[in-house]
């Protein structure tokens, strides 16, 4: 498993300017370096020519009783007990709009191939990251919802170490029958209601 390296306490400000810099070349190299395969996949055997390190993202109880997730560097979910604790409105006027837009939700339809590249620049310019503000922080951590046909979903948690880009992908959530989508909602939301834990300031 990739890992990052000690704190950056005490380190100059050049220096974490500089792994700043060599994180983000790093990680347009394994960007470059997928855009230019001939193979429309990648598989297990491929992840380490690209520097890439992929593992299953799981909530377990352990030994304390406890909830946990396989991966809690910089998300920790929410506990089921503690997410049930809280009601849910069936009335709600906003949400019971929103259900009934569900069929034009899943609507299949033809992706442009820039559109894709226009999201994550958008994406981009919006992260705190990229501000002033956050110039001692190295580390980009991302948890994403990948949607795709058949009304299913995965969950991705991300991010960017000294080994190459480390990414916990979850199982494929159904959604296809109300039994399904409420087992991977509250899995979901597990996650969307959890804490952010762990530095990003390291090098």
């Amino acid at each position: 498993m990739s890992t990052l390296s000690k704190p950056l306490w005490r380190r100059p400000k050049a220096a974490i300017l500089a792994k700043r810099d060599k994180f983000g070349d790093d990680l347009n190299d394994v960007y470059n370096n997928i855009l230019d395969t001939t193979d429309p996949y990648l598989d297990p055997d491929s992840y380490e020519n690209f520097k890439i390190a992929c593992h299953h993202l799981y909530i377990y109880r352990g030994r304390d009783g406890r909830e946990h997730a396989s991966c809690e560097r910089y998300f920790t979910p929410m506990s089921v007990n503690e997410l049930r604790s809280y009601p849910i409105d069936k009335d709600d006027e906003d949400t019971i709009e929103y259900l009934e837009l569900e069929p034009l939700l899943w609507e299949t339809h033809k992706i442009l191939g820039d559109e894709p590249m226009d999201a994550a620049r958008k994406i981009n310019d919006a992260y705190k990251l990229t501000s002033d503000d956050y110039r001692d922080h190295t580390v980009i951590p991302v948890l994403a919802l990948s949607y795709m046909g058949d009304k299913q979903a995965r969950l991705l948690h991300a991010y960017f170490g000294d080994k190459g880009l480390v990414i916990y992908k979850s199982h494929l959530l159904s959604f296809q029958n109300p039994e399904d989508a409420e087992k991977s909602i509250e899995f979901l939301l597990q996650f969307m209601t959890g804490k952010l834990v762990g530095s990003t300031a390291v090098v």
